[in-house]
């Protein structure tokens, strides 16, 4: 929520410091607090809206790992609901577009999730039960099933890095998606069946 894209320990010193000569100590102390402090992680997932030049975040969920959930201890110092139970994080993310987001009336549009999400088959389903649009990241061990021309499912599913050397290269395409602050991010995008062979 700060300012500044980057959020590494050493912009974050500069940044918050103000004395060029004490950066380096406010550095010290922010790379003691990270390495050495007994304190433990929290993890969130969060839900953005996009357009071709912004991004928004309008949600956030707090993943609660088992051994918070079953501590009565952590539980009362947190102040965890006691009807709060434990979800995945691909569960979560399911819950604040599907629940939350469409719920609050959010015009939808195509949801995207990086492999840490796509991999869940529960995940994928959750949208195509909604009749949502998607595009997910996946594996290569991730099994896929090809259809035939009339949509039918195959009998036998394959990986997904499997069917990618079987295609071949003229099946993908190189997309930018965004530019990055290391370069440009691309992604290899299966093109459907009539648009294949051309780059």
């Amino acid at each position: 929520m700060s300012d500044g894209e980057r959020k590494s320990v050493e912009l974050i010193a500069a940044r918050a410091c103000g004395d060029p000569h004490g950066t380096k100590r406010s550095q010290d102390r922010l790379l003691h607090f990270l390495g050495q402090s007994p304190w433990s992680d929290q993890v969130g997932v969060s839900l953005s809206v996009a357009s071709r030049t912004e991004h928004v975040p309008i949600d956030f969920a707090l993943y609660l790992p088992k051994t918070w959930l079953d501590s009565p201890l952590r539980r009362r110092e947190a102040r965890i609901p006691s009807e709060t139970t434990l979800k995945t994080k691909p569960e979560l993310a399911l819950d604040t577009v599907t629940v939350r987001a469409l719920d609050d009336k959010l015009s939808s549009g195509i949801v995207l999730a990086d492999a840490a999400y796509g991999t869940s088959v529960e995940f994928r389903n959750g949208f195509v039960a909604y009749g949502l649009d998607y595009a997910v990241g996946i594996n290569g061990t991730s099994k896929v099933w090809t259809l035939d021309a009339r949509g039918r499912r195959s009998a036998d599913s394959v990986s997904a890095a499997d069917l990618g050397v079987r295609l071949g290269r003229k099946a993908f395409r190189h997309v930018t998606w965004r530019d990055g602050t290391r370069g440009a991010n691309v992604l290899e995008v299966l093109l459907p069946p009539g648009r294949r062979g051309s780059r």
